[in-house]
């Protein structure tokens, strides 16, 4: 694979520490609770209410889907037609086991390798806020609408200005709000 930023080199390497510290432990997240009663699924829950609207038939694919947390809450929603796409191995191999049943791609979102209009919706869950606004986040963008038939679905962070979060989880220059 070829990488073409500091984000994408960060996923595939030291972003291993923070997949596996926060995502990729399932019980992190579900532990012995159902998905859809997980703080997970109702701090959420109006953005996984957008998905009441379309038949539990549709394709959807999650633009870094990490260890497949969402796609979870979605198959416990009904719907069966998943894909998911990440770029960090370890969140990549979690997604695969957690989910043999779905189809799971190792790769890059800048350069995703699906079909133009394969997917009835196209969605992303706080996976912006780690491009770069002047450059990847625009390529990410084309390559949503690119795979999507017609619906992109974006629960990202917001800010009234644009800002670098010092937050240590994310990283100094790996993560902003705009």
């Amino acid at each position: 694979m070829n990488l073409k930023n500091s984000q994408e080199k960060f996923w595939v390497g030291d972003g291993f520490n923070y997949i596996t510290q926060f995502h990729n432990n399932y019980d992190f997240v579900f532990g012995k609770t159902p998905p859809l009663q997980t703080e997970r699924y109702t701090n959420r829950k109006d953005f996984f209410d957008f998905f009441d609207c379309f038949p539990k038939t549709i394709s959807i694919l999650e633009m870094g889907c990490s260890c497949g947390i969402n796609l979870r809450i979605l198959k416990e929603l009904g719907f069966k037609n998943l894909t998911g796409i990440d770029i960090s191995k370890p969140a990549y191999q979690a997604a695969k086991k957690n989910h043999p049943d779905l189809n799971i791609v190792y790769g890059s979102i800048l350069e995703m390798p699906f079909n133009a209009s394969q997917f009835d919706v196209v969605f992303t869950m706080g996976v912006l806020i780690h491009q770069v606004p002047t450059t990847s986040l625009p390529v990410v963008m084309k390559e949503a609408v690119r795979c999507s038939k017609k619906t992109i679905l974006g629960f990202e962070d917001y800010a009234t200005r644009f800002q670098n979060p010092t937050d240590p989880v994310y990283r100094k220059d790996m993560y902003w709000r705009g």
